[in-house]
């Protein structure tokens, strides 16, 4: 599932920071990218993104448009990092 944290940094350019279950695209022919979508059932990886904070809408649930941050194995590894950056993220952990 994907999940949308909040950033407690208020300075921070990004709102929320989100991690998702991805899967890269085997059929993809890009050249320097990855093809990657969500596979909520499947995860190949978890990938963490920021969120862009939003002027017009502050208090907006996941933020705006993402950037890309980071890729991990585990959705444990990713909320681990987003944890050692963000703080506390206790309403996320994973058991």
């Amino acid at each position: 599932m994907t999940l949308f944290i909040p950033n407690t940094n208020p300075r921070s350019e990004f709102s929320h920071f989100e991690i998702s279950p991805k899967r890269q695209d085997p059929e993809s022919n890009a050249q320097n990218i990855r093809e990657v979508w969500t596979d909520e059932e499947n995860p190949e990886f978890w990938g963490v993104y920021g969120r862009e904070r939003l002027k017009d809408a502050p208090d907006s649930e996941c933020g705006g448009p993402a950037t890309w941050i980071a890729d991990f194995e585990t959705e444990g590894l990713a909320l681990e990092f987003v944890r050692q950056i963000n703080g506390s993220i206790k309403d996320y952990e994973i058991e």
